[in-house]
């Protein structure tokens, strides 16, 4: 039994200096394969380091390969919780990890396990809070600063339409100086009036599409008409169909007439839309 005890002690010492030089090959599956390869070589007692370093060759196509080598993942976690970074807490986790690798994941998770367990810096705890805070505040100015360029940029090329580039630059500029909530609310009104206007132009295209019809109506009836001839029809029950001359009289001139009504609306939203974006102050602070 004793024997037994200190050929285990030693076959795990020769594995861990194996693997303090090829940590990359730490894997259970690896492990059960070198001790497999022993045991047809004449038994466990040819396992060495240096033994190990030879079957590479003959088993590189079956050896799986980590990712990330145990010392980079543990460089990982305590990038992100410097005040844990001691020696004492890396044991910790690698023998709460084992059997499994020590890789990113499983590093987390034993983190998460024994964090309370944990040793750690105050200090040092302190400074990265503080430091996260610090970072997070450059963040959300850097975020509010590209929102104003963009609001700005938005407001000066919908106002400066149809003028020169330089003109349209010198409004961006004045735009620039107007608070973010002004630049907010003014892009939210030009948004609205832009689809409001759209709205508009579309509705009264649909309407002068749905007129085409009637007036194509009245034109056919005047050519059935004109041949003198029955055309079939049944006679609708409010009365006979007028004549086809009144037809296309009336045709023609709903077409005429709605079309006068879409275009007086069209100018009347664009001029509208141009006293909105007229508006806009020259500085806003």
């Amino acid at each position: 039994m004793k024997a037994s005890r200190e050929e285990s002690s030693r076959i795990h010492r020769e594995f861990e200096r194996f693997y303090a030089k090829y940590p990359q090959l730490r894997i259970q599956a690896n492990h059960q394969m070198f001790l497999n390869a022993a045991e047809q070589d004449g038994g466990s007692e040819t396992l060495t380091a240096e033994w190990l370093e030879l079957q590479l060759d003959s088993l590189r196509g079956q050896l799986a390969v980590l990712s990330e080598t145990p010392d980079e993942a543990f460089e990982k976690l305590f990038a992100q919780y410097p005040a844990f970074n001691f020696e004492s807490n890396r044991r910790a986790l690698s023998e709460h990890i084992r059997p499994r690798p020590v890789t990113s994941e499983n590093l987390k998770q034993a983190f998460a396990e024994l964090r309370t367990k944990l040793p750690f810096d105050k200090e040092v705890a302190s400074e990265h809070t503080a430091q996260l805070a610090q970072q997070e505040r450059e963040e959300l100015a850097r975020k509010e600063t590209q929102e104003r360029e963009d609001l700005a940029r938005y407001i000066a090329n919908v106002y400066a339409q149809g003028v020169p580039g330089h003109a349209q630059e010198l409004q961006y500029k004045k735009m620039l100086g107007a608070s973010t909530e002004y630049l907010r609310n003014r892009a939210a009104e030009i948004r609205e009036k832009t689809r409001l206007v759209e709205l508009t132009q579309r509705h009264d295209r649909q309407g002068t599409q749905d007129l085409y019809p009637e007036a194509k109506r009245g034109a056919s009836l005047s050519r059935d008409g004109a041949t003198g001839r029955p055309n079939g029809r049944k006679i609708p029950p409010d009365g006979p169909r007028r004549s086809s001359e009144a037809c296309k009289a009336i045709g023609v001139e709903r077409c005429r007439s709605d079309g006068q009504v879409s275009i007086e609306k069209k100018k009347k939203a664009a001029s509208s839309f141009r006293c909105l974006l007229q508006s806009v102050p020259q500085t806003q602070t």
